[in-house]
């Protein structure tokens, strides 16, 4: 699948964990890198559990998003965004929502949760662009207990 917004394509690749390793996460997400790339053994195919996919741009991964089962009905997504991703709101989030509806589809989903890290504006205007509504205040939950996030749902009707 490729998703083009005012000139730039991004195309969508299924998920491969080494993918993990082929872009710097936005400066946010910097904190979870050394943990990722040192057990990517086990992370990447956590990660790939569900379904995921990676966005290549000029023939660059650009970022790799998913959604985990968490219960039956219920996944949890997750996304590590780069720079280079975030330069580009429009394709990355068609291409994203395309994403979502078709793992929703695929894995019977009725809702699907994320977290964004409080205070993180684009983020926020990402994860709603995408349907999810907030929720919630999670204190200290951040990478090894730091930071407060905000827990945000979107649910099928």
């Amino acid at each position: 699948m490729s998703v083009e917004a005012r000139g730039t394509a991004m195309r969508i690749l299924d998920f491969e964990p080494d993918h993990l390793r082929r872009f710097t996460p936005q400066a946010l997400q910097a904190g979870i890198v050394p943990f990722i790339r040192d057990n990517l053994s086990v992370v990447g195919p956590a990660y790939a559990q569900g379904r995921a996919f990676s966005g290549e741009i000029d023939g660059r991964i650009v970022g790799s998003a998913g959604v985990r089962v968490h219960a039956p009905g219920i996944g949890v997504a997750w996304a590590l965004l780069s720079d280079g991703a975030l330069r580009h709101p429009r394709p990355l989030v068609r291409a994203c929502a395309r994403g979502l509806t078709a793992i929703e589809r695929a894995l019977g989903l009725f809702r699907i949760e994320a977290t964004v890290a409080l205070g993180h504006g684009a983020g926020d205007r990402f994860i709603t662009a995408l349907g999810f509504e907030p929720e919630g205040l999670l204190e200290n939950y951040g990478l090894w207990g730091v930071g407060d996030y905000i827990l945000y749902a979107r649910e099928r009707t």
